[in-house]
């Protein structure tokens, strides 16, 4: 009997901080489970499962297709498996234990596969075993398997690399006892995917599911990451849901891995270098159906899929003049604040002219859509970071960043990183990292017609004024102290506030002067949490400086139309307060420039989408 059931999907890849072995391959050790038959006889009620008093559907495809097809697979990869099928709590506790016992004897790439029933309670998941009588939400800790049980005993076992696929399946009668969606399993160097938002519905029946269907038909390419490959399922699991139950699933993921996994690595020959300046790449032809359009409007909304599974939310900026710069009346408050003359001087006010219409990205580029992307994460960039030798001016003197910063080149990628959650604005990123992430992400072709790139410091500053001509895209503000400003507090993360209810990781605050809010530690937080300019933008002024596509120059003395900046520097322009900026530098004209291969905690980008002219 089928029935329409909530379909939920974790997927967790798990790196334990340990280098893979130089001689030979890890060993590979899987266990798959599953429960299909969750006893619904009339004849046996004692080998029923029960939740809330009522039996739960079977699910007749998991033990019939998906785990003798995911053990078949695992196996063709050089994996060992062990299928424990339909089992009790006390047989799935047991079989958890002994898998925990082989990798500690044989720690190597270990894997763990669940397909069933799943429930929550107090942030923690658990899968549902055959014969569990569930009648609260307290019986899930006495009656499931805790899925962080199974996550301890792999981590502690001293595997290299530990890899976990929970493809869960839920009815009405699951929530009912657990409420919302199963909690995201937070682990560190984890990479958690979701088959579909807010567990919607879906009905695999007897043919297994959707997920690990393509799971399993995407693992074995040769050279494809975990990324890659599960961003292939997330697209497939769209495009399968929306024909087959007319309404499609939109799965999604984040990830904290330290690096990318291969099922099936390709060692043949090394992989090209990847050039330190960007390629410019062709536009992919039109897909089916319109591309997209110009807006029409200022301000409004649309959202364009960068990746399998990752959309990025766009604003409309018209053609349109406008004053850039800060006018002489400014001059006085940036004095009086302690600003130096060399500043305000290089912010001189001029007339613009933008021609041509484009799209901005509403926000900074999160974690989340990096890693979405560039299948990278943060502490990919902190590494980058701490192994960069250039020497850049830097203190008055050439040095590297590592030692302006009194670091070693063997110090932790934590020594740098602050909040990697996915919502966090993307940073770590020099100019060349952010061109070709717009590189990348510009390829979908739904953008035939449109180049994806970083704005020039005019579009940038156009979109940031929204309209308006103050010092802020909410008007004028009172600098009472060099991280305290009246008006800043509302639209931006900035010296004053950044240190506001900040947990985790971070920078301490003990030299910041004058905080308009007191607090220890301070660093990046997270987009759209503080109030947009009239055209739907946030953190234009605060959170990240961000690139643009300009080298460093002073500006015309003439008014100009769709300028670009000159046609070569040292430096790039940086637009924009952080986290870590006073006062004086979140103001809609302030720019700054960087070496561009430079990497900071308060430096990231947006991206614009250009008419291919």
């Amino acid at each position: 009997m089928k029935s329409a059931r909530s379909f939920y999907l974790l997927s967790a890849l798990l790196l334990c901080g340990h280098g893979l072995r130089a001689a030979g391959p890890p060993p590979r050790t899987a266990l798959v489970m599953g429960v299909g038959d969750y006893g619904q006889k009339e004849s046996d009620p004692a080998d029923r499962t029960f939740i809330r008093g009522r039996a739960i559907q079977n699910l007749p495809g998991v033990t019939l297709v998906d785990l003798p097809n995911m053990a078949a697979k695992l196996r063709s990869l050089g994996f060992t498996v062990t299928v424990a099928a339909n089992p009790t709590l006390s047989e799935a506790n047991a079989a958890v234990d002994s898998f925990a016992a082989r990798i500690k004897a044989q720690p190597g790439v270990s894997l763990f596969y669940f397909s069933g029933h799943g429930g929550e309670a107090e942030g923690q998941n658990y899968l549902i075993p055959r014969r569990a009588d569930i009648a609260t939400k307290a019986d899930l800790a006495q009656e499931a398997l805790s899925a962080q049980r199974v996550l301890n005993g792999m981590e502690e076992s001293g595997a290299e690399v530990n890899l976990v696929f929970l493809d869960c399946f839920r009815d009405d009668v699951g929530k009912s006892v657990t409420g919302a969606d199963m909690a995201p399993m937070q682990a560190r160097g984890s990479f958690i995917g979701f088959a579909t938002r807010n567990g919607g519905p879906a009905d695999p029946g007897d043919q297994g599911s959707p997920y690990t269907r393509f799971l399993v038909q995407h693992m074995d390419q040769p050279g494809v990451s975990i990324y890659d490959m599960h961003s292939q399922v997330i697209r497939d699991v769209r495009n399968f849901t929306k024909t087959t139950l007319g309404e499609e699933r939109r799965p999604n993921f984040t990830s904290g891995l330290d690096a990318p996994f291969y099922f099936m690595p390709v060692v043949a020959r090394p992989p090209a270098p990847v050039p330190s300046v960007p390629t410019p790449t062709p536009p992919a032809p039109p897909a089916a159906g319109s591309p997209l359009p110009p807006g029409r409007t200022a301000g409004e909304r649309t959202m364009v899929d960068v990746a399998a599974g990752v959309s990025i939310p766009f604003r409309w900026c018209p053609p349109g003049t406008f004053q850039r710069g800060s006018p002489a009346s400014m001059e006085a408050v940036l004095q009086a604040a302690g600003e130096k003359p060399s500043v305000y001087l290089r912010e001189k006010e001029q007339p613009v002219t933008l021609s041509t219409g484009f799209w901005l990205a509403e926000t900074e580029v999160t974690h989340g859509q990096w890693q979405g992307v560039m299948g990278t994460t943060v502490v990919d960039q902190a590494k980058k970071t701490l192994a960069d030798n250039t020497l850049y001016e830097l203190g008055g003197k050439k040095q590297t960043w590592r030692d302006s910063a009194k670091l070693k080149a063997g110090s932790a990628p934590s020594s740098i990183i602050g909040d990697k959650s996915e919502k966090a604005p993307m940073y770590l990123v020099n100019w060349d990292d952010a061109m070709a992430f717009c590189a990348k992400a510009g390829r979908q072709p739904g953008l035939h017609g449109w180049t994806m790139t970083l704005p020039t410091e005019a579009q940038w500053e156009y979109a940031c004024r929204a309209g308006t001509t103050g010092m802020t895209y909410a008007g004028e503000m009172i600098i009472r102290g060099n991280n305290h400003a009246l008006g800043l507090d509302p639209i931006a993360w900035y010296g004053g506030n950044s240190s506001q209810g900040y947990t985790g990781a971070g920078w301490p605050t003990v030299y910041w002067k004058q905080m308009q809010y007191s607090g220890s530690y301070a660093g990046p937080r997270r987009v759209a949490t503080k109030k947009p300019n009239p055209w739907g933008f946030y953190d234009m002024i605060g959170n990240l400086h961000e690139w643009c596509a300009d080298w460093f120059g002073p500006y015309p003395e003439t008014p100009t139309t769709d300028p670009t900046g000159p046609a070569a520097s040292s430096f790039r322009i940086q637009r924009g307060g952080a986290w870590n900026s006073m006062a004086v530098d979140c103001r809609s004209a302030a720019r700054s420039a960087l070496e561009p291969g430079l990497r900071f905690n308060s430096l990231g980008f947006r991206p614009a989408l250009i008419p291919t002219r």
